[in-house]
């Protein structure tokens, strides 16, 4: 075990055992409220997105983890990408622009999330441009507005069609009855960061509720950030170039089975890391992300089974300006717009005790997408080469229907079969199974067999992308890329209190799709790469008699490894409770094993140690929140893409925020 780890889990260590003890004390004194008041992971009754309706976690035929709104809290966590870097099977890496999920032994480098599919409240939000799920600020939803985080791993396409490559994601949000009244946030840390939020809900009559919500925060970053690479020229030091702004709203409103939901997001993040030959230490170097969505929905009962149907328009715009590095009075622009529409109705219906069937339509459709590149001087004007890069002539589009059927085949047997069948106007159709079969021997034990395929369609700019050639369709040869998943689950409660879970997985990945250089220089996208990736996991979870709650989590792949994955991945976490359950210890610790950069260095093995105090009811309802993330100040850093000129990305040291939540009911 090098060196790292030991003192970082010696200190840890000393941690956990102070908050044991507090734990015993306060359970001593009787201030430890009864264990069941907070639930457990394995408490939480259902989950939707594995089936598209709701079920117990022990039926669903896939491995699922579900987040509540009170571990998000007791953690601190923030965005999205901070609670899956705390989840089983996920890697979480920056490179001070945007956030990247890889998922059990697959890390691409500059790999914008296109295979994983994150949904809000069962809304898609990958767009249709790059296929991005937004996990850091740039993330659509305030993760204080989220009830709770579904987590489905594995092939999900027999249900969602594309992106559900590796998962599936879906953030349930809050309703307005969960307000009730009206509540407002403040957060102020380091590198003068501040984060403020008010929201309203209620219910309306006896049939209605509403939700009004606006997050607004900005952080300067790391002010002086140092690249080795750029030492010769530039000093190495990128001065206030990782300043990050944003604005979330969301808004619904719902009538008995109608609902109606707005969401608008914009983020502007500078980049401090020169990507594709820009300027080095110039401020003007940033991007915006901009996505917003308003969906129409029915949910209600009909025939005696669910019956949901939804229709909605989206739009994703980015902007992304870079200082010529040989003109510093010269920006390059990108500039990109997409608009689209979507529309899906599904039915479930338990047919008999033993017989669940779900089925469903689902269409969508470009209205606009389009992205244009050139240079803009100094004085606002463009000049000639300021170019259509890509446009979407034909309005890709795609109609699907699908259908599963969930049976139970004898005592404490449970099979399901699903199947989707996709087609698109670029390359036609796909069709995709999925199989489980569930044993329960008894109400504690449950083992799955599970397998799936799924696809990611190639997207607008993949297929469209033009490098200056003549054509607009510049890849009009591209197929989606195609996994197959297989894996063996078993999940055994073993105390009242107490969870294992155990799972090997093998997945075969083809047809990947890789940017290359054609005979004639010109970047071209074609289908060429190919992986395998097999791993083991594990993960344990359960509360002590005086309060102490206790997770951790394995993952190690077997064989061959992946481009800037590790081999092995430690999580763990703990939260102790005292004063009567007003107050919560948190720790979090996170273990990486050390891994390549597409330079061929390596970069260290590395642990990240978090740490929250919450205390909640502190006055009326006032909860505080103070957390130090990075606690032993560890020199972290992630692998860089290879738009970059470093071979790797340093990650922020230790960090200080105190957050102030009031409601007003």
């Amino acid at each position: 075990m090098n060196s790292l780890l030991s003192r970082s889990l010696r200190a840890y260590l000393k941690a956990w055992t102070a908050a044991c003890l507090a734990g015993a004390a306060a359970s001593a004194l009787g201030q430890t409220a009864p264990p069941d008041e907070r639930a457990l992971l394995a408490d939480v009754p259902s989950v939707f997105a594995a089936s598209k309706y709701d079920q117990p976690l022990t039926e669903a035929p896939a491995d699922v983890t579900v987040v509540t709104r009170a571990e998000i809290q007791r953690f601190g966590w923030r965005t999205l990408a901070d609670v899956l870097r705390g989840v089983r099977s996920f890697l979480v890496t920056s490179d001070r622009n945007y956030s990247y999920a890889g998922v059990r032994g697959f890390a691409r480098t500059g790999d914008y999330n296109g295979r994983l599919l994150l949904l809000v409240d069962g809304h898609r939000t990958n767009d249709t441009s790059y296929d991005q799920a937004l996990l850091g600020t740039e993330g659509p939803v305030d993760m204080d507005l989220v009830e709770r985080v579904e987590i489905v791993r594995g092939a999900g396409s027999s249900l969602y069609g594309s992106n559900a490559f590796f998962g599936v994601i879906n953030l349930v949000t809050r309703r307005g009855r969960d307000v009730g009244g009206v509540e407002v946030a403040g957060l102020a840390g380091t590198q003068s960061t501040y984060d403020g939020r008010i929201t309203a809900g209620n219910r309306v009559g006896n049939n209605s509720e509403y939700l009004l919500s606006l997050t607004a925060g900005r952080t300067d970053g790391d002010r002086n950030l140092y690249f080795p690479a750029f030492a010769g020229a530039d000093g190495g030091v990128a001065h206030d170039g990782d300043a990050d702004r944003w604005v979330k709203a969301l808004a619904k409103w719902r009538t008995g089975d109608f609902s109606l939901a707005a969401v608008f997001a914009e983020r502007t993040k500078r980049v401090p890391t020169a990507p594709y030959n820009a300027a080095f230490d110039d401020n003007r170097n940033q991007t915006t992300d901009t996505r917003a969505w308003l969906e129409g929905r029915y949910d209600g009962v009909v025939a005696g089974g669910n019956f949901t149907a939804r229709a909605a328009v989206d739009e994703y715009r980015y902007q992304g300006d870079l200082v010529r590095a040989e003109n510093s009075s010269v920006i390059n622009q990108d500039r990109s717009t997409a608009t689209w529409w979507s529309a899906e109705a599904t039915y479930a219906r338990e047919i008999t005790r033993n017989l669940t069937l779900v089925a469903g339509v689902e269409a969508q459709s470009d209205l606009y997408n389009t992205q244009e590149n050139g240079d803009r001087g100094f004085s606002g004007g463009r000049d000639a080469s300021y170019t259509r890069l890509f446009y979407s002539p034909d309005r890709t589009r795609y109609w699907a229907l699908y259908a599963q059927a969930e049976w139970q085949i004898a005592p404490g047997w449970d099979a399901t079969l699903g199947v989707r069948h996709d087609h698109y106007s670029s390359f036609g159709g796909v069709t995709d199974p999925r199989l489980a079969l569930i044993f329960r021997p008894n109400a504690d034990l449950t083992l799955k067999a599970l397998y799936g395929q799924a696809f990611r369609a190639p997207n607008d700019y993949e297929l469209y992308y033009n490098d200056g050639g003549v054509s607009q369709d510049a890849n009009p040869n591209l197929a989606p890329e195609r996994i197959r998943t297989s894996e063996l689950l078993a999940e055994w409660r073993f105390a009242p209190r107490w969870r294992a879970v155990g799972s090997f997985y093998f997945n075969r990945i083809t047809d990947l799709i890789t940017t290359v250089t054609g005979s004639d220089g010109l970047l071209v996208n074609v289908n060429e790469m190919s992986q395998i990736g097999r791993g083991v996991e594990g993960e344990i979870e359960g509360r002590t008699p005086f309060g102490l709650e206790l997770f951790g989590a394995a993952t190690t792949q077997l064989g061959a490894l992946a481009p800037a994955a590790p081999r092995t991945q430690l999580k763990g976490r703990l939260a102790q409770s005292f004063a009567n359950e007003r107050a919560t210890l948190a720790l979090e610790a996170i273990y990486q094993s050390s891994r390549r950069t597409l330079m061929e260095t390596t970069i260290p093995a590395q642990t990240l140690v978090n740490v929250v105090l919450t205390a909640a009811r502190v006055w009326k309802d006032l909860r505080v929140t103070a957390a130090v993330q990075n606690l032993f100040d560890a020199n972290l850093a992630d692998p860089a893409g290879a738009e970059h000129r470093v071979d790797r990305i340093p990650q922020p040291g230790r960090q200080f925020w105190l957050k102030l939540d009031y409601a007003f009911r």
